[in-house]
């Protein structure tokens, strides 16, 4: 059974399309292409983000999750690679990084507390907020480290998560290899 009416509502970038029948008005459908979301990002303006002060040739985004973690990226910070962002989930552990992320857990004020579970947990419900950070301090970079200890508090419970983060966030700017631009400087 051939509807009466199809209402053809195109994308670009086409692709695969449905045809869903009008549960109020029998007899007309529409045909609405599937279209996954990532393609309506806004594209990233050639922004700098924080100013670079390495002086370096490659704009290097830092992430330093934990405390040790966050030690590590303060040290980047230090030597001039202010692109950096530092996320716990307790203040007391935090640096002199000036974008500071804590990912609260509830009825925990002293953080995950070598909890892996918790600081994964918290990372997922706060993930929004570093992925926006990133956009505002890295802008257009070439390179992503996300600086962690695994002794198995906020660093170890959230490094595979911000890794996965920092790669859509790699596509996002426009590069095809996210996985050769982002990697880790871990300790135990």
């Amino acid at each position: 059974n051939m509807p009466d009416k199809i209402f053809e509502v195109d994308f670009p970038n086409q692709v695969p399309s449905q045809i869903l029948p009008d549960k109020i008005n029998p007899g007309v459908s529409m045909r609405i292409n599937s279209v996954s979301l990532e393609q309506f990002e806004v594209p990233v303006e050639e922004t700098v983000g924080v100013e670079d002060q390495s002086k370096g040739s490659l704009k290097i985004g830092i992430v330093g999750a934990g405390q040790c973690g966050g030690r590590i990226a303060e040290s980047f910070f230090r030597l001039g690679y202010t692109k950096s962002i530092s996320i716990n989930t307790t203040a007391q552990d935090t640096n002199v990084i000036p974008t500071k992320l804590i990912f609260n857990i509830p009825n925990k004020p002293g953080g995950a507390g070598k909890n892996m579970d918790e600081s994964s947990e918290a990372f997922i419900n706060h993930k929004d907020k570093l992925y926006n950070e990133m956009t505002r301090v890295f802008g257009k970079i070439d390179h992503i480290f996300i600086c962690a200890g695994l002794g198995g508090g906020s660093g170890a419970g959230t490094i595979v998560q911000t890794l996965d983060l920092a790669k859509k966030y790699m596509r996002y700017i426009g590069y095809d290899d996210p996985q050769k631009r982002v990697g880790a400087i871990v300790t135990l």
